[in-house]
């Protein structure tokens, strides 16, 4: 397995800086690059993002959902989106219960439950996790763990 954690590319303008139309082209040229230094099969290609990286997983898996054969979202949320365009592309939800309201942040557990509620309604392709811990990336760990085992 090989794992690339790019940062965000930066923007003085946004916060949601996942979510611009160049975090398109640089995601994309991550993985170009990543293929050409190593040997990647592109149907195992997964994009896993954690927090304001998860916003942008919600982002691209509407954008590009077809870039990949999963989709990983990790106490993230989103403010826009068309549901229906996560079809065809596995997702796999986690968030933790303690992950209480920070403000205008929208990573309320509250907000993960309501994406469950409707991509149930959808009869979309995904998974749901709830732990017991809060928004950091440890609460996670376990979850997303086992998940990359299989």
């Amino acid at each position: 397995m090989i794992a690339v954690g790019p940062s965000a590319p930066k923007d003085t303008d946004s916060w949601a800086r996942w979510c611009l139309p160049e975090a398109d082209e640089y995601l994309r040229d991550v993985i170009l690059e990543c293929k050409n230094r190593f040997n990647i099969d592109d149907d195992r290609v997964f994009l896993i993002g954690h927090s304001m990286g998860g916003f942008g997983a919600y982002h691209h898996i509407q954008r590009s959902g077809d870039r990949y054969a999963g989709v990983v979202v990790s106490s993230g949320s989103w403010q826009r989106a068309h549901l229906p365009a996560f079809r065809g592309t596995k997702l796999d939800i986690i968030h933790g219960v303690d992950d209480s309201d920070r403000g205008s942040h929208f990573t309320d557990i509250a907000y993960a439950r309501r994406t469950d509620e409707l991509l149930n309604k959808l009869q979309l392709n995904y998974t749901y996790h709830e732990h017991d811990g809060d928004h950091g990336i440890a609460s996670s760990r376990e979850t997303l763990t086992k998940y990359l085992a299989n």
